[in-house]
């Protein structure tokens, strides 16, 4: 009796040892992909941030580099205070800004 007593007692501990085992393994993996997330992120923003260093002509050479390539430019263009600074007739149609006239009286902003 004694002896089945301890074969359970056994493959309790084994079966805690599995789970406990299991849940910090799975909390590791769910920092370790938001770490990593992060990394990409950062690491996808690094060049624009070098390339707007020289402020909106870097920015715009930047830009014109990427539509060339027919990649979209950087989002920092479309921002209010560069995206009039920058001419845009330089850059493909599809890559301009929309027009905030358009949008007058509703809520998006254009």
């Amino acid at each position: 009796m004694t002896g089945s007593m301890f074969t359970q007692m056994e493959a309790l501990r084994q079966s805690w040892s599995r789970t406990i085992t299991s849940v910090v393994w799975g909390n590791w993996l769910m920092l370790d992909t938001g770490f990593r997330a992060a990394q990409t992120v950062l690491a996808g923003r690094a060049p624009v941030a070098g390339g707007a260093t020289g402020g909106s002509e870097g920015l715009m050479s930047l830009a014109l580099e990427r539509t060339k390539k027919g990649l979209a430019p950087p989002r920092e263009v479309y921002l209010t205070p560069l995206r009039n600074q920058i001419d845009w007739k330089a850059f493909p149609e599809w890559a301009r800004p929309s027009d905030p006239d358009l949008f007058e009286g509703c809520g998006h902003e254009g």
